[in-house]
This record gives structure tokens, C-alpha cells and sequence, in this order.
């Protein structure tokens, strides 16, 4: 254990491609890191990236994760995530490589008519991605069919497996 106040799910590879959106530490069966999601200050969640194999197992901020709304893992090496900007300095979904700890912006969809605030990832597939996104001002989570968009995010790129 890593003397962590959170449970440790160590997970099977069936945890590849499900969304988490609640607190934790969570790593795969034999993966390279954990990947802890905290909940700061006004609850706003943050992930880091702990290196296992390290005695103090320390814990790396991820680039852009800011009030992240929910995270997957694409590949072993690879999670994506969503952001919002009620609490965090962008909305968007971000693709974070675990090895080399770069972060990049998705495009998002240019059809949506509104300025986006806030993205929710619903859905992991191996082309495209299904997200919530909304205005904060409207935001209601608990009745997203009608405060909120669904929409598919198309890979700009394929996960590394």
C-alpha cells in the first residue's frame, strides 16, 4: 500500500478504457504508474502521476489537469481526461502519455454553438471519444440531456497500445 488515505484499485486490464470520475488511486494490473485523483480545495478534482518503483513514491502533477471531470486509460502508457473551467484554466480533453509526462489538447467540436466551459468524458473508443460539454452559467449535472451537449471527439492520433 502506499500509505495513502485513498483505496488503492489495483485494477485488471478490463479497467482500460472505463471512465473514473470519483476520488482514488487507481493503476493497472503490472502498469508503469498510479494515477491518483484527488479532490482539492471547493472539491475541484486534480490527477498526478505517482512513479512506482520510487521509495517515497512521489507524486508528479499532470500537465493541464485542472478540475478534471473524469479520466481513462487509453493504452497502458496513455490516459485521457476531461477538464472544466469552473475551477481550472481550461475546458478540454487532454491525452497525457505516462513515460515522457506530455499532455495534449483534442479538438474539440466546432459545431457545438456555444463557448465551452465545462466537459464531462462519457466514452472511450478506440477512434473516438463521446463527452459532455456545456456552459458552466447552464451546467446541471444531474439533467445533462437538458443543460448539456453530446457530442463524439474524433483521435487526432491513435492510443499507443
Amino acid at each position: 500500500m502506499l500509505g495513502l488515505p485513498v483505496v488503492l484499485a489495483a485494477c485488471t486490464a478490463t479497467l482500460l478504457g472505463t471512465v473514473i470520475d470519483r476520488p482514488g488511486v487507481y493503476r493497472l494490473q503490472d502498469g508503469p504508474a498510479c494515477i491518483e485523483l484527488r479532490t482539492g480545495e471547493a472539491e475541484v478534482l486534480s490527477l498526478f502521476q505517482i512513479v512506482s518503483g520510487k521509495r517515497s513514491h512521489p507524486r508528479r502533477p499532470i500537465p493541464s489537469a485542472n478540475d478534471v471531470t473524469a479520466f481513462a486509460w487509453a493504452s497502458p502508457t496513455q490516459i485521457v481526461f476531461s477538464t472544466s473551467t469552473i475551477y481550472g484554466r481550461v475546458a478540454g480533453v487532454f491525452v497525457y502519455d505516462l513515460p515522457t509526462r506530455q499532455a495534449h489538447a483534442l479538438k474539440l467540436p466546432a459545431t457545438l454553438g456555444f463557448k465551452v466551459g465545462w466537459v464531462k468524458l462519457e466514452s472511450l473508443s478506440p477512434t473516438s471519444l463521446t463527452c459532455w460539454f456545456a456552459d458552466p452559467a447552464r451546467l446541471d449535472e444531474a439533467h445533462l440531456a437538458n443543460t448539456a451537449v453530446r457530442a463524439d471527439v474524433p483521435w487526432l492520433e491513435k492510443p499507443k497500445r
